[in-house]
């Protein structure tokens, strides 16, 4: 669904109970080709879409009909094809007063959206002077600067956390990569792997310093065989996402603020120089300004182009998805 759409309601949160807040005003939900709410960390309660609300399901696989949650409408189909059918039937039953509700209901919501988009500018704008620079203002310094066409190859999830959609960027059905979750390191060869079979749009890699080490050998091949793919590489100095999930687990020690093996300090890994040897030209920057310049110029490049960007190195006691 378009990013820049003013019904996009921007991402749900990850969790049972801020999902039922979340949905608790609306009484029908219409889910189309997607493995309805898999949530990876149990919370209480252990429903996460209330109890009132009915479900209409199309999907092409009819294994997730009722899978998870049971169904007033279930539809075996294809979703274009049945989206589409479905809006010429709303437009042929509606009655006048139906068409003028739901115009305005689009209008309120619409309003609802630009103002948190609104307040989420704010907010980037008031940890400008902040450094190292924050995950919101890093992403900003992004989507100022990615063009229309590009494809964003995302594992840096608790950097990225839908900012670039909550900002109306990536519009296109094409233009996110990401992953459910529970593996690391897939996104370096994910991104040069894009990068050979569009070679005529931008792809940037955003990835994580823990992410990206598990592959990192990739650089290698990006450079012998000349891919032009450029990365941005949030740095945060730690294996974030694990320190996230033990506080979703409630493990003791992470409350107290205790992380075994998760922190790549003392020494910090030298990305500039690793990639480097590799044969990749590297550069590393603090500021946001820096970054937007970089971006744009990596896209002019006939080559691999990698910047390591230090971020803040505290870690969320959540991650936020809108």
């Amino acid at each position: 669904f378009p990013s820049d759409h003013p019904l996009n309601g921007q991402g749900l949160p990850l969790w049972s109970p801020e999902v039922r807040d979340r949905l608790a005003d609306f009484d029908v939900l219409l889910v189309t080709g997607m493995d309805l709410f898999r949530q990876y960390i149990y919370h209480e309660p252990a429903r996460a879409i209330p109890e009132h609300i009915q479900l209409v399901h199309l999907d092409e696989d009819p294994w997730q009909l009722g899978k998870n949650y049971p169904v007033a409408v279930g539809l075996w189909g294809h979703t274009r094809v049945g989206l589409e059918e479905l809006a010429e039937l709303l437009g042929q039953r509606m009655t006048p007063q139906q068409v003028q509700q739901a115009q305005q209901r689009v209008e309120a919501y619409g309003s609802q959206h630009q103002a948190a988009r609104e307040e989420l500018q704010q907010k980037i704008k008031s940890q400008a002077d902040h450094r190292p620079m924050t995950p919101l203002c890093l992403m900003n310094a992004v989507a100022r600067v990615i063009p229309e066409n590009v494809a964003i190859v995302e594992e840096a999830v608790t950097t990225t956390n839908t900012t670039l959609e909550r900002l109306g960027k990536l519009t296109r059905q094409s233009s996110y990569f990401g992953h459910r979750g529970w593996a690391l390191g897939w996104g370096l060869g994910c991104a040069i792997g894009a990068q050979l079979a569009w070679p005529e749009r931008p792809v940037l890699g955003l990835l994580g310093e823990g992410a990206a080490m598990y592959g990192i050998q990739g650089l290698w091949s990006a450079a012998h065989h000349k891919i032009p793919v450029r990365f941005v590489i949030c740095n945060n100095a730690q294996y974030q996402i694990l320190k996230v999930c033990a506080n979703e687990f409630e493990l003791p020690q992470a409350q107290e603020g205790n992380y075994e093996g998760m922190d790549l300090r003392e020494p910090e890994v030298d990305l500039v120089a690793l990639a480097q040897s590799f044969g990749v030209p590297a550069h590393r920057t603090s500021e946001p300004d820096e970054v937007s310049d970089w971006i744009k110029a990596s896209f002019d490049a006939d080559g691999p182009m990698l910047l390591d960007v230090p971020i803040a190195r505290g870690s969320p006691s959540r991650l936020n998805y809108g």
